[in-house]
């Protein structure tokens, strides 16, 4: 079996030209270039399109509340990177169907520390001729799909990792902070684990896993302090226009 470790240095070796798509014959070997023809460029992210249906058995959707997040299994990701190599290769998918949960699962989320040397050379082999690829602690070759779900996922294992650290501090709030903490719970049964919070002005973007930050003892980058301060200057307006009106 001729491969193409995600390690080598330089150009990719090729892999058999038998296997490259018959228009894709004369890049066959070609280093990536963004000079290349867009048809290329199209069947590259042809190549890397992760269907709906692996997506969604692997990644929670997103408008799912926090409550039901945490209720989910979390994902068994360790970033200890496995011995060895992740390897493009030239020979067929023998991954069982993605409605397969327990072996996607189980098996892929073991395959995140290889995420970032894959995306790194996946261009160069699939103009090789790339059809598959092999983690050297798992048994089977999956899609070449796998390279872009591995990045979702280990955004996925960042992103819930926020919301379990933030509902273990909450665990822990002293006894006389209970009441605050308990709303704050609340929240959960109601509040989508990743999207964007509503009612905050144009210059503010904030995302509900940053959320997550403001219940825990994590500390607060820009965006979240300047959320801060709008939610602080809208709470203040409102309350300047209440006195206004009792006090005309």
């Amino acid at each position: 079996m001729r491969s193409v470790s995600s390690h080598a240095r330089g150009s990719v070796s090729p892999i058999q030209s038998a296997t490259v798509i018959p228009y894709l014959a004369p890049y066959a070997g070609a280093v990536w270039s963004d000079d290349l023809p867009d048809t290329v460029k199209h069947a590259r992210n042809a190549a890397r399109h992760v269907p709906f249906e692996a997506r969604s058995l692997l990644i929670p959707s997103s408008t799912i509340t926090v409550a039901e997040l945490l209720l989910q299994d979390g994902p068994m990701f360790s970033s200890t990177r496995p011995a060895g190599d992740a390897v493009f290769t030239n020979q067929p998918v023998t991954a069982p169907p993605f409605f397969d949960a327990v072996e996607w699962d189980d098996s892929l989320f073991t395959a995140i520390p290889f995420s970032r040397d894959l995306r790194r050379f996946f261009n160069n082999a699939w103009l090789s001729g790339a059809t598959s690829i092999k983690f050297p602690h798992l048994t089977f070759h999956y899609p070449l799909w796998v390279e872009n779900l591995l990045s979702d996922m280990q955004l996925y294992s960042t992103k819930r990792g926020y919301w379990d650290r933030a509902a273990l501090w909450l665990k822990r709030v002293p006894t006389d902070s209970v009441g605050t903490a308990d709303e704050c719970r609340d929240t959960f049964e109601f509040l989508p684990w990743d999207t964007v919070v509503p009612g905050l002005s144009p210059a503010v973007r904030l995302t509900t896993e940053s959320l997550a930050t403001f219940l825990s003892n994590e500390w607060l980058d820009d965006d979240m302090l300047n959320a801060g301060i709008d939610y602080r200057y809208r709470l203040q307006l409102t309350e300047s226009r209440k006195y206004s009106c009792a006090h005309p």
